[in-house]
């Protein structure tokens, strides 16, 4: 790791270009800062079945999903 890497200052990367329904079989598992423009509100956090990546911020009003 970089030595002017700082712990807790991280973002998780999402593709805004590509914006996905909920997974299915997915849960809410709680509420998270969006992370594209084009979603609404705050957003939650859902866990998806399967390996990596199997984590979504999803938009409120039906404004989409993206994996983190």
């Amino acid at each position: 790791m970089p030595s002017n890497a700082q712990e807790g200052n991280l973002v998780a990367r999402a593709d805004c270009g590509h914006i996905l329904p909920a997974c299915n079989g997915g849960r809410v598992v709680g509420q998270t800062n969006c992370r594209c423009s084009g979603q609404k509100e705050t957003c939650d956090l859902w866990t998806c079945p399967g390996g990596a990546p199997n984590t979504m911020v999803c938009g409120q009003a039906g404004t989409g999903c993206v994996w983190i």
